[in-house]
């Protein structure tokens, strides 16, 4: 998790990571940490929704293959709990049936993978500008 800087007063926007992957979590966090935003992360489902239970994110990047549900699913819940949360789905998988199937559980995003540092800042600067008007 990255540091708290409230030079203003005003609380930083939370960005949940949710991947399995450990080295692929941190990245994605090292690759936000320019931003400013502080993130949390969780390496599964269940640790995702603890997380959302303690800070509501302002966004939530999931992983597709969670070892103990599907990130389909997990946005869905995400979205069911917390409307206000937009969540990006982040996979390997790039098929259509895949964006289908994220899109039908409400996702805003579909980011695959690999991209970019830029590509993934830029998507979640947009995001969160999106989620706040």
């Amino acid at each position: 998790m990255t540091g708290s800087s409230e030079a203003e007063g005003a609380q930083r926007a939370l960005v949940l990571v949710v991947e399995d992957d450990t080295l692929i979590r941190r990245l994605i966090g090292i690759q936000l940490s320019g931003l400013p935003v502080d993130v949390v992360e969780a390496a599964s489902g269940a640790a995702a929704l603890a997380a959302c239970a303690r800070r509501v994110p302002a966004l939530a990047l999931v992983d597709m293959g969670l070892p103990d549900i599907d990130g389909a699913e997990l946005c869905a819940e995400i979205r069911r709990r917390y409307p206000g949360t937009p969540v990006c789905i982040v996979s390997g998988a790039s098929g259509a049936s895949d964006r289908r199937l994220a899109a039908d559980a409400g996702c805003a995003a579909y980011l695959i993978k690999p991209f970019a540092a830029k590509e993934l800042q830029s998507l979640v600067t947009r995001l969160l500008a999106s989620s706040a008007s």
